[in-house]
Formats: C-alpha cells, sequence, structure tokens
C-alpha cells in the first residue's frame, strides 16, 4: 500500500465542496483540505436561485453538459426521494418555459422528467395578460437545491470523513508549494487572477425573494423583444428575475434594476404585488467559453505539481456540480497513479450520501 496523498481543494462554493467531499467519500488513502475565502452563506450559490437547468455554458462541449447534467439530475432526484430531502434543501417543482418565438426543444429534454412542448391551450391562456406574446414553450420537472441548507450539510459530511477547513484567500499557487501533492482549483471567478485566465468572466445577475406560498409552479418568460422573466418556487420562498449582464464586475442591488424586475413579474403574475419582499441579492457568475475540468501541471520551485481545474460553470454550478465533481476526483485519482478496484469515483447514491454516523 503506498503512502497517504495530500490533496487540496481552493473554494468552497457548490463546485469546490461537493469536489472535496467527493475526494474524501471515494476510499482512496487521501487526506483532503478544503480552503477558500468564504463559506456559506456567503457564496454566490447561497444567494442564486438554485434550479437545475443548463444556463450560460457557451462553447462547452454537448457530450460533457450532457454526462454532468445527468449524474447531477439523478443525484438530486435520489435525494428527492429520500429522507435527506429536508436536510438538504432540495425540492422537485415544475413548471414552464414560454418564449416569443420558436424555440428547438433543448439537448436536454430526455434527461428531465415529464418534458413536453407546450399546448395552444396553455399558449392562450398565458397571453391573456397580453405582456408577453408567446409563440412556444417547454413544461417539464425539475429541481431546485438550497445552497444555505445543502452547502451546510456537504461541509458537515465532509468533516466527519476526516476533511479539513481553512478559511484563507489564496493569492498565488506557490503559497501552497510543497505541501500537497494534488492541487484542485475550484475558485470560480477567483481563476481569472489565480490561473491567470483572461477567458474567465463574471454574468452579474440580480433578483429577489418574496414569500409568495401560492406560487407551486415556476414561470419562465423568453423574449426577443421584452426582457425576460422567471418566477421560481422554493421550498421556502419564491424567486424573482431574470437579469443577466456579461462582464460586469459589479456585485450591488440596482433598486431600478428591481423595480423593473418586479413591473415585469406583476404584469404577468399579478398577485405577486401582494407578496412581501423578504431580500435582494446580486451576484457574479463565474463563466468562461467553456467549463474547464482538466488535469494540468504547475512549476512551482522546480517542482512539479499536478493541477486538477474544476471551474467556470457560468449559471449552472448546480446544474453539473455533482457529476464535474465526480470527474475532477477521478482525475485527481489518476494524477496520482492511486487507481485500484476499492476506489470509487463513479455516481452511486447509498455510497455518495451515507450518513457516517460511525465518523461522529
Amino acid at each position: 500500500m503506498g503512502a497517504s496523498k495530500n490533496v487540496c481543494v481552493i473554494g468552497a462554493g457548490v463546485i469546490g465542496l461537493s469536489t472535496a467531499y467527493c475526494l474524501a467519500n471515494c476510499g482512496a488513502d487521501i487526506q483532503v483540505t478544503l480552503i477558500s475565502e468564504k463559506f456559506s452563506p456567503n457564496t454566490t450559490g447561497d444567494g442564486a436561485a438554485g434550479k437545475w437547468y443548463p444556463s450560460h455554458l457557451s462553447q462547452t462541449p454537448q457530450s460533457d453538459l450532457r454526462k454532468w447534467g445527468s449524474i447531477t439530475y439523478k443525484w438530486l432526484l435520489d435525494l428527492t426521494f429520500s429522507d435527506l430531502a429536508e436536510d438538504t434543501g432540495v425540492s422537485l417543482v415544475s413548471g414552464y418555459h414560454f418564449y416569443d418565438y420558436y424555440k428547438q426543444d433543448p439537448y436536454w429534454k430526455d434527461l428531465a422528467l415529464f418534458f413536453r412542448r407546450v399546448t395552444d391551450r396553455e399558449i392562450e391562456k398565458v397571453n391573456e395578460n397580453g405582456y408577453y406574446n408567446v409563440k412556444s414553450g417547454w413544461f417539464y420537472t425539475t429541481f431546485f437545491l438550497n445552497c444555505e441548507t445543502y452547502l451546510p450539510w456537504l461541509i458537515t459530511r465532509f468533516k466527519k470523513l476526516g476533511g479539513v477547513v481553512i478559511q484563507r484567500r489564496i493569492e498565488d499557487f506557490s503559497e501552497l508549494a510543497g505541501k500537497y501533492d494534488c492541487i484542485v482549483n475550484c475558485s470560480g471567478l477567483g481563476s481569472y487572477k489565480l490561473a491567470n485566465d483572461k477567458s474567465v468572466y463574471p454574468i452579474r445577475g440580480q433578483l429577489a425573494r418574496v414569500n409568495a406560498p401560492w406560487i407551486k409552479h415556476f414561470l419562465s418568460f423568453y423574449s426577443n423583444e421584452k426582457d425576460d422573466t422567471y418566477i421560481m418556487p422554493r421550498a421556502t420562498d419564491v424567486v424573482l428575475g431574470i437579469h443577466n449582464v456579461p462582464h460586469s464586475w459589479d456585485d450591488q442591488v440596482d433598486e431600478k434594476i428591481h423595480e423593473d424586475t418586479m413591473r415585469r413579474i406583476c404584469a404577468v403574475m399579478p398577485s405577486i404585488k401582494k407578496a412581501p419582499v423578504t431580500w435582494k441579492w446580486c451576484g457574479l457568475r463565474p463563466a468562461r467559453p467553456a467549463v474547464r475540468v482538466e488535469s494540468d501541471t504547475l512549476n512551482i520551485d522546480g517542482k512539479e505539481t499536478p493541477i486538477i481545474h474544476n471551474y467556470g460553470h457560468g449559471g449552472s454550478g448546480i446544474t453539473v456540480h455533482l457529476g464535474c465533481a465526480l470527474d475532477a476526483t477521478r482525475m485527481v485519482i489518476e494524477a496520482l497513479g492511486m487507481q485500484s478496484s476499492a476506489i470509487d469515483c463513479n455516481y452511486n447514491f447509498q455510497r455518495i450520501s451515507q450518513s457516517y454516523g460511525s465518523k461522529l
């Protein structure tokens, strides 16, 4: 048996934390350390609506998106029908996407439950309010994952597995030289500087949360003529948006944008006027031309150290997080030369979700 290996994961958003958890859970003889400047509830995922829906993924190969997205969808489905649903903050919700132009079916339609095109009757009904002139759309069932619940659940499990957590900002990979056998970079937007990746850019998003328990289906409206709109019911609240501004680093709430969003929302769903606003938020999605999940090598002070990159997920961190985490875990195991029948980097709900009560 070889010596134990030390692995460091940088970043504690949904990508970094799920990767650290999968590494600690794969059966390899490794010590995993998670280092991040920010933890829940101060990550981008904590503020996001948290819907399983591929978006802002640009040039990422469809084969990768299908693989990562299907694994994550299955994980969320299994969580939903387990006794962990409340603990993890996952909820199963159906709803509609409407378009004021003809929209082809998405590549992922066979991954989601109950996907179908909307009927003429549904289009006629939604057009009664007159705000959007809907011409096509979809109905399907997906998940909302509340990261304010999910990330603390993951980090608790990670620690039970012996994972080490350090709150610290990493300015340069050289700070980790000689301390770890492999580094996993899940720093999101931080990779613009940390990995010197100038293709990384933010997509500014702003949303609001309201208390509207009568809203049970999500509604998204996409338009070539007006700003887009979404209404997203979660287990604890309803999230309202949409606002997308690529290459904007401004993370402060803009009251005018909030007012414009609420005006659109109330035009398509007048009952929202009665819903009290409980929270306003602005965040920056970490985008790049294609999601980067790949193995590389660092040369620090003449010593080569394997590094696995896992960042650039745009608005789809939750949609692909577990699939990407398992891929990154496999790459770490291969880079360390630790392949073994006892190491499992594949999706297995019983293994990944087990309670580890004996390790408390």
